[in-house]
Order: structure tokens, then C-alpha cells, then sequence
């Protein structure tokens, strides 16, 4: 009976123990198994700004406007404010790298492509204006006549070269036709001014 007394203390005892070190293992487990915080967003570092950098972005914002373009007059207003900004714009002191370079090169190349597109298509407005003029000029009766041609032939030859520019790349058909009218032109005037009377009709249709 005695003994009975002593023992059941002692089973309860480790009962307890179990139970206790069981709760701890599944505390333990389950704080195991829970989700490490998220460790915090890395910060990306700056993207430095080359020298030429904001050379090359205009450059190719250039490309954008002129490939969108449709007419000269659209042309005209993209290498205005391109040229705006060339006249503001300080060269670095340090060549470009090879990689700027190439960038460089690229979108100048694609630039002057659609540059000239959209001019080979004005060009074509130009050479009607020329046939017009030369037309007018070889059948003026008189050199007041003439003379009125010519100065409009010079104001508008003026606006011409402002809206297309020197680097304008006429295709060879082109060439040709406008060396064909002003020859014509040249020599409508010559006889007009000479006095030897109104000459014939322009031999170009």
C-alpha cells in the first residue's frame, strides 16, 4: 500500500515531464516552419551620366520626329529645334567611347535615311514650283515681267534652302529634271532681257 502511494507521484511525474518536453519540441517545430520575414528591397544603384549621354538621347529623339514625319515643313520644325538645342548644348572635353560612338553613328544613320525620304518626296513639290516659275519666266512680254519672276525665283529659292538644308540628297531623276528647268529658265531670261522679244513656249512639258 505504501508502495502504491510512492508510485504514483513518480508516473505522473514523468507524465508531466513527457507531456512538457512534447509541447516544447511542437512549439519549437511549429516556430521552425513559419515564413523568414522578407529581407528588405535592394536599392538600385544610380545609372551615372555619361558625357555624351544627353547628346544621344536628343540625337535620337531627332530620329523619332524626322522618321515621323510626313512633309518638309514637318522637317523644318524638327531640325529648328534640334539646332536650338546644338546651339546650347556644350561638347565634352573627352572623346566618345567606342560604344558612344557607335550609338552616334546608328541613329545619325537612320536620321539622314528618313531625312531623306521625306525630302526625296518635298522634292518633288519643288520641281513642280521650278516648272511653274519657268514656265511664267518664257512667257513674259516684257523684262518687267521677267524681273518679277526673278525676284520671286530668289525669295522662294531662299525658303527652299532653309527648309531642306544643305545636306538634302536629291535622287538622280530629280538632278536631272532640275538642271533641265533651269537651264530652260536661264535661257528664257537671257533672251528676255536681251530684248530680242518674247520667247518661245518651255521646251519641257
Amino acid at each position: 500500500m505504501s508502495r502504491m502511494k510512492h508510485r504514483v507521484p513518480a508516473r505522473l511525474a514523468v507524465a508531466v515531464t513527457s507531456a512538457a518536453v512534447a509541447m516544447t519540441i511542437t512549439t519549437a517545430c511549429k516556430q521552425s516552419t513559419k515564413a523568414p520575414p522578407p529581407a528588405p528591397a535592394a536599392t538600385a544603384a544610380p545609372v551615372p551620366e555619361t558625357p555624351y549621354g544627353s547628346a544621344i538621347a536628343r540625337a535620337s529623339q531627332y530620329r523619332t520626329e524626322v522618321c515621323a514625319c510626313k512633309d518638309a515643313e514637318c522637317l523644318k520644325t524638327a531640325r529648328h529645334a534640334a539646332g536650338e538645342w546644338k546651339d546650347q548644348w556644350k561638347e565634352p572635353a573627352v572623346k566618345p567611347t567606342a560604344a558612344e560612338q557607335k550609338q552616334i553613328t546608328d541613329v545619325s544613320t537612320a536620321a539622314h535615311d528618313c531625312e531623306s525620304r521625306v525630302t526625296a518626296a518635298g522634292l518633288d513639290g519643288v520641281i513642280a514650283k521650278l516648272t511653274e516659275l519657268e514656265r511664267r519666266m518664257c512667257t513674259c512680254p516684257d523684262p518687267a515681267c521677267g524681273e518679277a519672276t526673278t525676284k520671286e525665283m530668289a525669295s522662294w529659292t531662299a525658303e527652299m534652302s532653309k527648309t531642306f538644308g544643305r545636306d538634302t540628297r536629291p535622287s538622280p531623276d530629280q538632278v536631272t529634271q532640275m538642271k533641265a528647268i533651269g537651264d530652260e529658265y536661264a535661257q528664257c531670261y537671257t533672251k528676255l532681257a536681251s530684248g530680242t522679244g518674247v520667247p518661245p513656249g518651255p521646251a519641257t512639258p
